[in-house]
This record gives structure tokens, sequence and C-alpha cells, in this order.
């Protein structure tokens, strides 16, 4: 068996050489190097995500006020052109009147 060749015996305080030890505490470090870089990019991508979110709902807000605009430029030329008309049919019955 491989450890035997280390020269340790099979106690289970002895099995991992001060090398091993070593060697998983770079591991370790690596795993949690790998677990702050991926939490990094998960942040990053949220973020991202976000601003993209808000860029998303400016757009909407702002092509609602263009559409509410033009809406309202509509509802006046209308109440313009009602305007315009009940002028024009008050002559008309003025004139009949007149008429009469």
């Amino acid at each position: 068996a491989p450890r035997e060749a280390d020269g340790l015996d099979g106690d289970p305080a002895q099995r991992t050489s001060p090398i091993e030890l070593g060697r998983l505490d770079s591991s370790e470090e690596a795993a949690e190097a790998l677990r702050d870089e991926i939490a990094r990019e998960l942040r990053e991508a949220e973020a991202a995500k976000q601003a993209k979110q808000q860029a998303a709902l400016e757009q909407v807000r702002e092509e609602l006020r263009v559409a509410t605009e033009r809406n309202l430029d509509l509802e006046r030329q209308v109440a313009e052109g009602q305007r315009g008309e009940a002028a024009r049919l008050e002559g008309l019955l003025e004139a009949k009147r007149l008429q009469a």
C-alpha cells in the first residue's frame, strides 16, 4: 500500500503527513479563493442584470412619457376642432335666426 511506503502505520492520527497537510491547506485556500471568485462573479452578474432591468425600465418610462404627450396633444387638437365646429354651427344657427 502507498501509505506503508511513507513509513506511517495505520493510526488515523498519523495517516496525513505534514506535506499532505500543507497540500490540504493550499487546496482549502484554493477552494475558498474559487468560492470567493464565483461569489464575486455572481454579484457582478446580478448587478449587470439589475442595471439592464433599470435601463429597460427607464426606456419604458420615456416611451410612456412620449406617448402621454402625444395623447395630450391629440386631445387638445380634438378639443380645438370641436370648439371650432361648435363655433361654426353656432354661426350657422345665428345666420338662420337672422334670416327668420
